[in-house]
């Protein structure tokens, strides 16, 4: 078994983690696939804490109390600091809605519930990632999950006397398994969630345990060669828009299990991650990975547009400093502190966690900036939220439309059968309000659809939940049964096809949903998707808060810019539309893109609530562009 001593070439291995992602985030386009410094990471810290369990368990001396004191003494102090500033920032800076959002993200670090958190946002009503400065500690949730459960599950293991070797192997496998047969049908809870995660730590914690690089010398140098490479490599071949972590993420993780195999060697490679500059920064790596995105989202936030390359290094380097003084005035002080310091930190984690839920709960503290920052009001209404407004009427009408929180039962008379009906996913929601007013007098519209989830017949692995297809086939069943119901309007947010098996899989649902409408009589209409900002609009509108800029000085953008993002869905549903010529279509950039040039603001009113939502002024002014196009009399 490998003692449990101080390795410096692992600190080495440590900076190119935190090396992998900070590059990732400040140059994506150079270093597409530097997320797999997480992955890193994670092996890292399986092998540290399986060596740590399992040294002294195999002593006695293992107690949960000073293992969970060791972690809080690590963890919290930095942790704590990057909250408070994040947290004193964002009340400066902020606008309600983002300033509420940071206190939910606050609660949920404080909890270490990130991941959790993160997956059930992802894709869903989901804000810029940019402007989330607390994105990067799903990982950290992830991690401290494991922490919770692992020494339980070790200890238990050796005192029933199983094969720790095999049983490890087995949640390996178990765990790996779950990530190769959900990550296309369940991205988001594959990439955020442990289960899926936890063959990366195990695998860290076997090398601990069982390899000892004494055993072959002889291929130690060949060794560190291969794991550096399957790390290496993917930084560069990888990308956001890859099926992750799924097989992917196997090279760097089999790459870092490799190195982690030969750390104690005597060998070049070692040598190089032993250097003290190389070790220097592997010792700032957590702090530095906890700095350097909201750095680089603030930056972001506060420009109101992409960084350029030296104002990222200088953000970068600021990181840098940042975590340094972390480094040796808090967390090298406080790692070493008694029980009384312990109690302190987890203290004021608890009252973090509850300025967090409180900003969250009183919808970010709106008085903070109402001397300062002036809105119309008839501007100001398009901000608030549809519930809010009493737009998100509930209960269970059959079928209506479906959110993770609440079953919506929206119908412009509900004393009559529709014969209008709108079907989609938040888009459709969105786009309902204004067809309902614009068709309302003589026609009664209903929403259907499902948050997240493609409006076509067995789409279910173009949304985000599991049962997307069981309830969307359902909808368009009831749909084709009514002979109430005459016109279906389809709306969706656009999808990333980047595949030709995703071309073939879209252009299926999207013929099987039309031939079923029109065999079944229905006239349907099928709406483009929507044109999205890339800021958030209300920057476009009344007095900022400090600092803070209109996103590049304009709020009007080139519809050529969202062409080119929605290029390869738009062509895959221009085949589909090509074989039924019946189905009418809407494209809402003739209406937001007037001469080439799309607006976040028009004739005074403000057209989105967020990046990619429409607002009710926006949908209302859709709605009557609809109708002006197709009358329906």
């Amino acid at each position: 078994m490998t003692l449990h001593k101080y390795i410096p070439s692992i600190d080495g291995l440590r900076a190119l983690a935190v090396l992998a992602v900070i590059l990732f985030h400040g140059f994506p386009q150079v270093f597409p696939g530097g997320f797999i410094g997480v992955d890193v990471f994670f092996v890292i810290s399986g092998y540290l804490i399986t060596q740590i369990i399992v040294t002294q368990a195999a002593s006695k001396q293992f107690s949960f109390v000073e293992f969970y004191s060791r972690r809080i003494r690590r963890i919290f102090p930095t942790l704590i600091l990057v909250f408070i500033v994040v947290y004193g920032l964002g009340w400066f800076v902020m606008l309600p809605s983002e300033f509420m959002q940071l206190g939910k993200h606050i609660l949920a670090g404080a909890s270490f519930v990130s991941n959790w958190v993160y997956w059930l946002e992802a894709g869903y009503f989901d804000e810029l990632a940019e402007l989330k400065p607390l994105l990067n500690l799903w990982s950290l949730g992830v991690e401290e999950q494991f922490y919770i459960f692992w020494p339980c599950i070790i200890l238990l293991l050796m005192r029933m006397k199983f094969s720790l070797r095999n049983m490890l192997i087995g949640l390996i496998v178990l765990s790996f398994l779950v990530n190769i047969l959900f990550v296309r049908a369940y991205p988001s809870a594959t990439f955020y969630l442990p289960f899926a995660r936890t063959w990366e730590l195990g695998l860290g914690g076997l090398i601990a345990i069982y390899y000892s690089s004494t055993r072959v010398k002889r291929f130690n140098n060949l060794i560190a060669m291969l794991g550096l490479a399957g790390i290496l490599a993917p930084i560069f071949y990888l990308s956001p828009q890859s099926v992750f972590p799924g097989w992917l993420v196997l090279p760097a993780v089999l790459g870092t299990a490799l190195l982690l195999a030969v750390a104690q060697s005597d060998i070049l490679p070692m040598k190089f991650f032993s250097t003290s500059w190389v070790v220097a920064l592997g010792l700032i790596s957590y702090p530095l990975y906890l700095w350097h995105w909201p750095v680089l989202s603030f930056g972001r936030l506060m420009k109101g547009a992409s960084l350029s390359a030296i104002e990222t290094i200088f953000l970068l380097f600021i990181s840098l400093i940042l975590a340094h003084i972390s480094y040796m005035l808090i967390e090298k002080r406080i790692r070493y502190l008694g029980k009384k310091i312990v109690i302190a930190l987890c203290l004021l984690m608890v009252g973090i966690g509850f300025q967090g839920w409180n900003t969250y709960h009183r919808e970010g503290l709106e008085h903070r900036l109402a001397k300062n920052i002036q809105i119309p009001i008839d501007q100001k209404q398009d901000f608030v939220k549809w519930e809010r407004k009493g737009m998100l009427p509930t209960g269970h009408c059959e079928p209506g439309f479906i959110y993770p929180e609440a079953h919506v039962c929206a119908q412009s008379n509900g004393s009559q059968d529709a014969d209008i009906i709108v079907i989609g996913d938040s888009h459709a929601f969105s786009a309902y309000w204004g067809i309902a007013k614009a068709y309302g007098d003589q026609h009664v519209v209903r929403l259907v659809g499902q948050g997240a989830c493609l409006p076509f017949l067995d789409a279910g692995q173009f949304g985000q939940y599991p049962n997307c297809k069981e309830n969307i086939n359902k909808q368009i069943s009831w749909i084709t049964s009514n002979p109430s119901v005459k016109t279906v309007f389809i709306f969706h947010r656009n999808r990333e096809i980047s595949s030709d098996a995703e071309r073939e899989s879209f252009e299926l649902a999207a013929n099987k949903t039309f031939d079923t409408l029109l065999r079944a009589k229905k006239r349907v209409v099928y709406a483009y998707a929507l044109p999205e900002l890339n800021f958030e609009p209300r920057l476009c509108v009344g007095e900022l808060p400090l600092g803070r800029k209109n996103p590049l000085n304009s709020c009007a953008y080139p519809i050529d810019r969202e062409l080119d993002k929605q290029s390869g869905y738009r062509s895959s549903i221009i085949e589909s539309l090509k074989k039924y010529p019946g189905v009418n279509t809407y494209d809402p950039a003739n209406f937001l893109c007037p001469n080439g040039i799309c607006n976040a603001v028009m004739n005074g009113k403000v057209l989105f609530t967020d990046s990619n939502h429409l607002s009710e002024s926006g949908s209302n002014m859709q709605g009557a562009a609809i109708q002006k196009q197709y009358p329906l009399n």
